[in-house]
C-alpha cells in the first residue's frame, strides 16, 4: 500500500538494550527497511527512544517506489527482542528478552554534587530579575549590553529560563552547563512551545529512512519529505536557531550545534559574542561575584526583591501607562486607601489559606484554595511596599 500521501500516526517506545547499542538497533531497523528515529544520550547508549510510524495497521516501511505498510507494532517489537536482546515498549506493546537478572546500569545523576552554570540572554527589560532571583533562591548577575542583557547564575540544578516574555520581545537564550560535555541550550518565546528550541550537546539523534532515494542526505521525494516531517516532528535546527538569534552567523551556528560536548558549547559562545569572562564563568571559572560590570542581585527577601524590581522599572525609560498618574495620585494624597485595599485583600487570603488548612474539601479543592489566598497574601504585600517606596522616591 503507497502511502505518500497518507497521513500517518506515530508511535513512540523506549528501548533497553543489552550488550547491543543505540547504533545497533538502527542499523537494524534500517536493514529491516523501518522508517524511524531514535534518540539517546552519550552515556546511556542502550537505553533508546524510538519513534516509528504507522498506517493501515503496520509498521511505515521505506521502500524504493515510496512507503508502504509493514509489520504491526507488536511483530517489529517480537523482531527486535529476537534479533538484539531487549526490553521493547512500544506504546502498548510490551516484549522483553532480557535476562531476568538483568539491570540497566545508569550513570549517577549528572549534577549530583556539581553546580550547574546558567548563562541566559534576554531582549527586554530586567526589572522582573530581582523577583526572579529570590523565588529561586540563588544569587543573579545582570550586565546590560547593546540589544539586551546578559544573565548569568549557578545553583545545585538545572534552571529552565520560563521567565515572562513580553508579547513581541525577543527570546529568551539560555545555555547551561554543570560538567565537561554535560551542556545545554534552550530558547523560548511568546510562541507555542512546539517553536521553542532544546539542544543537548550529549544527546545523540538518528533517522532511519529504510530504502528511501535520497539526495543530500534527505528524502528526494517533496511530498514523502513533507509527510515524515509532520510525523517525525523534524524541523531545520540549525534554521530554528538561527531564527531567534538573526544577528548570529548561520554558519557559525551551524557548526557549533553540530560538534559534540564543550567544543559545540564553546563553539556557540563565540557565535553569540557572549563577553569573555562571562563565557569562563559558565564554563566554570571563577566566582559570580568576582565579576566586573555587573549588578548583583541576591535573594534577601520578598519585600526587598519587590522594591528593588520596582525601582529599577521606575527608573527605565519610556512612557508610563495611562493609569500610572491617577494611581501616583492616590499613594500620595491618600495613603489610607491604598493601605485599606491591602488590608482588605490580606484578609481574604488569609481566609483563603487557612479554609484550605481547616476545611475538608478534597485536596484539588485545598491546593486551589491555598494558592488563592497565598497569592492575594504575596499581592497585599507587593502593593504596600510598592506604595512605600514610590512615596519615598515622590
Amino acid at each position: 500500500m503507497d502511502l505518500m500521501l497518507s497521513v500517518l500516526a506515530s508511535v513512540d517506545g523506549t528501548v533497553i538494550l543489552g550488550s547491543a547499542t543505540a547504533q545497533d538497533l538502527g542499523d537494524f531497523l534500517a536493514q529491516r527497511g523501518v522508517v524511524a528515529q531514535l534518540e539517546w544520550f552519550d552515556d546511556t547508549p542502550n537505553l533508546v527512544q524510538v519513534r516509528l510510524a504507522e498506517m493501515a495497521g503496520g509498521v511505515v516501511l521505506g521502500t524504493p517506489q515510496g512507503l508502504q505498510a509493514g509489520p504491526s507494532v507488536e511483530e517489529l517489537a517480537q523482531e527486535i527482542a529476537a534479533q538484539l536482546p531487549a526490553d521493547v515498549l512500544f506504546g502498548e506493546t510490551a516484549v522483553d528478552s532480557l535476562p531476568a537478572d538483568f539491570e540497566l546500569e545508569l550513570p549517577s545523576e549528572k549534577t549530583e554534587g556539581k553546580e550547574v552554570r546558567t548563562l541566559v540572554f534576554v531582549t527586554f527589560p530586567v526589572h522582573h530579575i530581582p523577583l526572579e532571583a529570590q523565588s529561586l533562591q540563588r544569587t543573579m548577575a545582570v550586565r546590560e549590553v547593546e540589544g539586551g542583557a546578559f544573565v548569568v547564575t549557578a545553583g545545585p540544578d538545572w534552571w529552565v529560563p520560563f521567565l515572562p516574555v513580553p508579547k513581541d520581545a525577543g527570546p529568551v537564550v539560555a545555555l547551561q552547563r554543570a560538567s565537561v560535555g554535560d551542556a545545554n541550550l534552550t530558547i523560548v518565546d511568546d510562541s507555542a512551545p512546539e517553536n521553542w528550541v532544546i539542544h543537548d550537546w550529549a544527546l545523540r539523534t538518528r533517522f532511519v529512512t529504510g530504502e528511501l532515494p535520497l539526495v543530500d542526505g534527505k528524502v528526494a521525494d517533496p511530498q514523502i519529505l513533507a509527510n515524515l516531517t509532520q510525523t517525525f516532528a523534524l524541523r531545520d535546527e540549525v534554521g530554528a536557531v538561527a531564527g531567534f538569534l538573526p544577528l548570529a552567523c548561520p554558519h557559525a551556528l551551524g557548526e557549533a550545534l553540530a560538534k559534540r560536548g564543550d567544543d559545540g558549547f564553546l563553539a556557540l559562545l563565540d557565535a553569540m559574542d557572549v563577553p569573555t569572562d562571562l563565557g569562563r564563568f559558565v564554563m566554570g571559572e571563577g566566582k559570580l561575584e568576582a565579576l566586573d560590570d555587573v549588578v548583583i542581585h541576591e535573594p534577601r527577601g520578598v519585600t526587598n526583591a519587590i522594591g528593588r524590581s520596582v525601582k529599577m522599572w521606575m527608573e527605565e525609560e519610556g512612557d508610563k501607562p495611562d493609569w500610572w498618574e491617577t494611581y501616583e495620585t492616590v499613594v500620595e494624597e491618600r495613603p489610607e486607601v491604598v493601605r485599606l485595599a491591602a488590608a482588605a485583600e490580606a484578609a481574604v487570603g488569609a481566609a483563603l489559606v487557612a479554609r484550605a488548612c481547616l476545611g475538608r474539601k478534597s485536596v484539588g479543592r485545598r491546593v486551589l484554595l491555598g494558592t488563592g489566598g497565598a497569592l492575594l497574601l504575596f499581592d497585599a504585600l507587593a502593593e504596600i511596599a510598592f506604595a512605600r517606596l514610590l512615596r519615598r522616591k515622590s
